[in-house]
């Protein structure tokens, strides 16, 4: 469906097939944001989000949590 990370900023996949409603979105949205606060405040709590600005980022999914079995 998309992706987002934890300032908020999402990137959502759309085709003329399958578009995605807006509420949806938005829902699905404030649900992953609150997944990702429980994760910070899990993993790294001392530690603020590390600022990606002049980085070279590479982002890897595997597909295994939305992988059909």
């Amino acid at each position: 469906m998309g992706a987002i990370d934890e300032t908020g900023w999402a990137y959502i996949a759309t085709t003329r097939r399958a578009p995605v409603p807006t509420s949806a979105t938005r829902a699905r949205e404030a649900a992953q944001l609150a997944v990702l606060a429980e994760r910070r405040a899990s993993y790294t709590p001392a530690r603020p989000p590390l600022d990606p600005a002049g980085r070279t980022v590479i982002v890897v999914d595997d597909g295994l949590a939305t992988a059909r079995r």
